[in-house]
């Protein structure tokens, strides 16, 4: 039984009983169950009370259908034999890479398996991700030219959510073209603010097209050596 449904049904039954009495539907709401993954309970930014609201989230768009959203992650890799990654969703660009692999769970980790932990996306068809490794360990020699290749590949391969978690300290206009022409194109980009508990600005997270997010304690404070910059 749909809404619409139920609202014809009470406008028939309204109009059959005395004016005087207003009947209302009572609905009856399933939420979700905690999900059994042995450190979902850990996962205290997912939870309701002190969090994203994940938990109420879930129960709100649980019968709905979801436009289909391909997510970008620019890291260095991600374990594609990891119990909770392996999705036919998933497109592998590399084999390791610890720090991919735990953005990952972060986005896209199956949810309620009894196995590791819980994802915001909970096992939803209709996120798809793909990696764009940055060959993690040679930095030094490719600078951030190698990050905004496969920040213009990830575009034009359709992404409309974008993760950066590599940092620099310098301003670039042609990196800043990039950025404004996928934020034109409606593409979400998410760049780490970095861990040098620095107050000067940091790219590409300071760029006006970039989502900067910094790391925060359990209490929702800021953490210690999370960079911060006054604008």
């Amino acid at each position: 039984t749909n809404e619409t449904d139920i609202w014809t049904f009470v406008a028939e039954l309204q109009s059959k009983i005395d004016q005087d009495v207003e009947i209302l539907p009572v609905y009856k709401k399933t939420l979700y169950s905690t999900p059994n993954d042995p450190q979902a309970n850990n996962l205290w930014y997912l939870k309701w009370w002190n969090g994203v609201h994940a938990y109420r989230a879930w129960d709100q768009f649980a019968e709905r259908k979801l436009n289909y959203v391909k997510v970008g992650i620019v890291d260095d890799g991600y374990y594609v034999e990891h119990e909770d990654l392996k999705i036919s969703s998933a497109v592998p660009a590399w084999v390791g890479g610890g720090h991919g692999t735990h953005v990952a769970w972060l986005v896209w980790a199956l949810t309620n398996n009894n196995s590791w932990i819980a994802s915001a996306a909970r096992n939803s068809g209709n996120i798809q991700i793909k990696w764009y490794n940055y060959r993690f360990g040679q930095w030094d020699n490719d600078g951030s030219s190698n990050i905004m290749s496969l920040v213009a590949q990830a575009v034009q391969d359709g992404a409309k959510v974008i993760n950066m978690s590599r940092w620099w300290g310098w301003y670039s206009s042609a990196d800043a073209q990039i950025f404004q022409a996928a934020y034109n194109m409606w593409v979400v980009l998410i760049a780490a603010a970095g861990n040098e508990w620095a107050s000067q600005p940091w790219y590409p997270a300071r760029y006006p097209w970039v989502i900067s997010v910094g790391a925060t304690t359990s209490a929702w404070t800021l953490a210690s050596f999370s960079n911060k910059w006054a604008d």
